[in-house]
Formats: structure tokens, C-alpha cells, sequence
């Protein structure tokens, strides 16, 4: 699981490989069996399909009954990886999918009442970001490349000073 996995990394570098299908987020508690992750190390962690690296059908990480969380957080290094997931924030009080001071590529983000996908002096590129309640569906401070930011309550896309963004889209926001 998410939460187990960070229950059990201690070393920057690690992967964590989630195999396609649908997973429940049950607790906002981090590093647990069924909750979130958190670390102040780097890692990696991607989705697959078949076999690890694919980059098939990602896995879908979907909040159950929970509030005021994030389902992927590493924001205090450089160099952390979230790869080929899928992220439901279930319209969740104050959910939202992915904070991290690194690389998010190939991720989607619904259904989330917070900031969707947030970056820290890194790059989002070929995400896709809808139906989001929060201020903004992606933002942070790095490069974006070739993102959506479709039907979200908030902006489409809220970024700091020195982001450049090319080949993206934002409609209906």
C-alpha cells in the first residue's frame, strides 16, 4: 500500500511501484497501511500496468471518508518522482493529490477541494487536471509542459514568479 510503503522507507532513492487498479486512501494519518504518504526523503513512486516502468494504465488512488489530507507529499528535498498515478480526491473536506519538490509526469488529479497538483521548485508535465473544487487545480513554482486544467471550480493553473509553462491548456475554469 501507499502508507505502507512509506511506513517502510528510511533511504532517499527508493520506488515505490503501484500496480494498475483502485486503492482506497482510508486515513488521513501518513505512513500507515491504508493512508497517505509523507517523507522528507526523495523517492519515486510510479504506477504500472504489466510490468514496473511500463507507464500503462495507471493505478487509481481514490480518498475514502476522510478529511484534510494529502494523498502524496515530499516537499522538503529535491528529486522526488510521482509517475503514471491516478488521484480521485473524492470531494473530500481540504483533499488534495500531490505536493512535492520534484518531477510530476503522467498523473491525473478529480475531485479535490484543495490546490490538485503542487509543486515546489520542480516540473509538472503531461498532467491532466478536472472537476476540482479548490483555488487552483495546478499550481506551485518550476515548468509545466503540456498539462490540461479543464471544468475546476478555482483557475486552471497558479503559479509563482520564474514558471514558464508551454504547450498547455486551461478551459471551463
Amino acid at each position: 500500500s501507499l502508507g505502507g510503503f512509506g511506513s517502510i522507507t528510511t533511504a532517499a532513492g527508493n520506488t515505490g511501484w503501484i500496480k494498475s487498479g483502485t486503492y482506497t486512501i482510508a486515513s488521513a494519518t501518513i505512513n500507515i497501511a491504508t493512508g497517505t504518504y509523507s517523507k522528507t526523503i526523495n523517492s519515486r513512486i510510479e504506477g504500472y500496468n504489466t510490468t514496473y516502468g511500463d507507464r500503462g494504465t495507471p493505478p487509481l488512488l481514490q480518498a475514502g471518508s476522510i478529511s484534510t489530507f494529502t494523498i502524496i507529499t515530499m516537499t522538503n528535498v529535491s528529486g522526488a518522482v510521482v509517475r503514471n498515478i491516478d488521484f480521485d480526491g473524492n470531494t473530500q473536506t481540504a483533499s488534495r493529490a500531490v505536493n512535492i519538490r520534484g518531477l510530476i509526469e503522467k498523473c491525473s488529479a478529480i475531485n479535490c477541494t484543495g490546490i490538485a497538483l503542487a509543486i515546489t521548485s520542480g516540473s509538472i508535465v503531461n498532467c491532466l487536471a478536472h472537476d476540482n473544487s479548490g483555488t487552483s487545480a495546478i499550481s506551485g513554482s518550476g515548468s509545466i509542459y503540456g498539462c490540461v486544467a479543464h471544468t475546476n471550480a478555482g483557475r486552471g493553473f497558479n503559479f509563482s514568479t520564474n514558471t514558464s509553462i508551454s504547450r498547455c491548456i486551461s478551459y471551463l475554469n
